[in-house]
């Protein structure tokens, strides 16, 4: 999938490089505390075939490079995206820049959803910050939303 500065590849465990993101991430002490277990999310994603389930998993590339990865998934009829950036690319806005074309671009794809979400660690506060930057408000002490245009 491609969005205006990301190229996202669906999350391969068979590509060492998708592997090696997910494996730093889980590895890394301040994402691993917010993310939990990334391969055990990805089982999730891949072992649940229930019916009109819609869940993906992509590898985020700037600039050629891998550097972390988003993903969507359906829960009690909510649309949550989940994302996760590696430690040298954090603090240069590529998060807020990264959920922001991808919203954009899941409401463009999929008409049927009017609002996304997302939840974040109440301690978590560079993701909330992020969160507000892209335009997503807090619904309680750990949910955000989006609104469809």
């Amino acid at each position: 999938m491609e969005l205006d500065n990301f190229m996202l590849e669906k999350y391969n465990p068979f590509k060492i490089e998708h592997r090696c993101v997910i494996t730093e991430l889980e590895n890394d002490v301040s994402a691993n505390r917010y993310l939990g277990d990334l391969n055990l999310f990805y089982r999730n994603i891949m072992n649940d075939k229930e019916e009109g389930y819609f869940a993906n998993l992509y590898i985020a590339n700037y600039n050629n490079y891998p550097i972390g990865f988003i993903s969507i998934n359906v829960n009690d009829n909510k649309y949550y995206i989940a994302s996760g950036l590696l430690k040298e690319f954090r603090g240069y806005h590529l998060a807020a820049l990264l959920l922001q074309e991808f919203s954009e671009k899941i409401f463009e794809v999929r008409p049927e959803i009017n609002n996304l979400y997302l939840s974040i660690n109440e301690k978590n506060f560079a993701s909330r910050k992020t969160a507000q930057l892209v335009g997503y408000e807090q619904e309680n002490t750990i949910r955000y939303k989006m609104k469809r245009g």
